[in-house]
């Protein structure tokens, strides 16, 4: 059984992967997605810069994937800290201090998986472009 980071990081690179397969431009020059903590920027390396419609479809993206990220971290929150039946109407303490770790775990594990990522991204783009001044 996957635990909820593993099952995290799955989503992410499957997100990441399904953006860089919709961002790859018709002439051949290259994305990178950098993402880090809450924004996603992308940057086109070849003859031309994005157009608007692609920055506005990166930015769409960005709000599905910060929308989906929240959803599933209020999800799992909530199924790990809140029973299921209700003796009060405010959070107990103990509540509270849990949603307050699993979410602080939460965003801890999306911040260093999107630094993780960029870096893997930055490296992929090097080796890309020295292997293309080799090839020439």
């Amino acid at each position: 059984m996957f635990s909820l980071g593993g099952l995290f990081v799955l989503w992410l690179i499957d997100v990441v992967l399904i953006a860089l397969q919709l961002l790859q431009p018709a002439d051949g020059s290259q994305y990178i997605m950098n993402y880090y903590g809450p924004r996603v920027s992308a940057l086109r390396f070849g003859r031309k810069m994005a157009t608007d419609q692609q920055m506005q479809m990166v930015a769409e993206l960005e709000m599905e994937m910060m929308s989906d990220m929240y959803r599933r971290m209020t999800t799992a929150c909530q199924e790990k800290c809140i029973a299921n039946t209700f003796k009060e109407g405010e959070l107990t303490k103990g509540e509270a201090v849990c949603l307050d770790r699993c979410v602080a775990k939460y965003l801890d594990v999306h911040e260093k998986l999107g630094k993780r990522l960029t870096t893997i991204s930055q490296s992929d783009e090097a080796a890309l472009q020295k292997m293309s001044q080799s090839d020439q």
